[in-house]
């Protein structure tokens, strides 16, 4: 969302997290993780798998598709009924921030603990697709930001890192 415009998010948070400018927060996707409850290197037991939905401090369904739509409402139906839909799936995250910020940090030992727990996933590793480390948020050229973001994209997509060799009118020519 944007600064002072209206929007239906509702976001409640702590005290210092209430989006009164940087003095405050950073607003980075970092500060939202930190209010999970989770241990990163323990896959909760049964018992608390049973209660996990009552138990976090965070559920979020970003539906982009009707398919998403219809996942989650399953979910929600079948909270106790999990099956792998993809036993064979590689697993990558990709996200557009740089290696040292972003969500990978918290979500990384994750996921890596939650596939330790699964029949089909247990040996796989979670490859990262996205910016290396960088002190700044942004390039600042956005002909280096798109032709950064096609790389890693076309990476999380085929395993390899191919920089487009330019950028026409927003679609990368490799």
């Amino acid at each position: 969302t944007k600064w002072l415009q209206r929007t239906g998010l509702t976001m409640l948070l702590p005290h210092g997290y209430d989006g009164q400018g940087p003095e405050h927060s950073s607003a980075r996707i970092e500060r939202y993780l930190q209010m999970c409850d989770d241990h990163p290197d323990i896959f909760p037991s049964p018992e608390k798998m049973s209660r996990q939905h009552q138990d976090c401090n965070i559920q979020l369904v970003y539906c982009s598709t009707p398919a998403n739509y219809f996942h989650a409402l399953r979910r929600q139906i079948h909270r106790d009924y999990r099956k792998p839909l993809y036993p064979n799936a590689e697993i990558v995250w990709c996200q557009e921030e740089p290696l040292n910020m972003g969500a990978w940090a918290h979500v990384g030992p994750r996921i890596r603990t939650s596939l330790r727990e699964t029949e089909f996933h247990a040996n796989k590793e979670v490859r990262y697709a996205g910016r290396e480390p960088s002190a700044s948020v942004a390039t600042g050229n956005k002909k280096v930001h798109l032709a950064e973001e096609y790389a890693f994209l076309a990476e999380a997509l085929t395993g390899e890192a191919k920089k487009p060799s330019d950028v026409i009118g927003g679609v990368p020519v490799f």
